[in-house]
């Protein structure tokens, strides 16, 4: 779905879209004219936008066009996403944005379980009770571990699996559990 699609789709113009989210009226017509890619947006003007849309970034990138990040990325962005928002507004954004069902609707399932698992830890740091509706999923896990790059990278550098067993050891249980090798959040 392209951006000029989205404005029709919320009968918003150009310029009522620039008022409610402080983006320039050009950009806008930019993005709406197939002139400017999404993906070529400033992140403070993408964050904009998708305030004003009532979506997440992830959502608004994806409606565009559904390009899936390197996940040494996605994990990069989930973690600026908790600190921006901090802890209780992230719970409430992830539960609501449904973006863990899209990820799993559309196979991604790392980036599903990764975001489920920065949920999970982030509930219980804060004594929050676990969101029932991802019960099901909570059962489920990925067939492989899957590493941090930097890991990866060191065990080839020095022939060896050892890094990788002390990430694996060191790693935190939320994400375990998921068989996702997370050292710190």
């Amino acid at each position: 779905m392209s951006f000029s699609d989205l404005l029709r789709e919320r009968n918003l113009s150009v310029n009522a879209l620039s008022r409610i989210s402080n983006v320039s009226a050009a950009l806008i017509s930019d993005l709406n004219r197939g002139q400017t890619s999404l993906f070529e947006v400033s992140g403070q003007d993408l964050y904009d936008l998708s305030q004003a849309l009532g979506l997440t970034i992830e959502q608004l990138l994806q409606r565009e066009k559904l390009l899936r990040p390197r996940f040494e990325n996605f994990k990069q962005d989930c973690k600026k996403r908790l600190r921006v928002l901090g802890d209780h507004d992230f719970i409430t954004d992830v539960i609501a944005s449904k973006d863990i069902e899209f990820f799993f609707r559309h196979k991604w399932y790392p980036e599903a379980f990764y975001l489920l698992a920065l949920l999970d830890y982030v509930c219980a740091r804060n004594k929050v009770m676990l969101y029932p509706d991802y019960k099901d999923l909570r059962s489920m896990k990925l067939s492989q571990p899957v590493y941090p790059d930097e890991v990866i990278i060191l065990a080839a550098s020095v022939s060896s699996d050892r890094p990788m067993q002390e990430a694996l050891r060191r790693a935190m249980p939320e994400f375990l559990r998921y068989n996702i090798v997370e050292i710190s959040v």
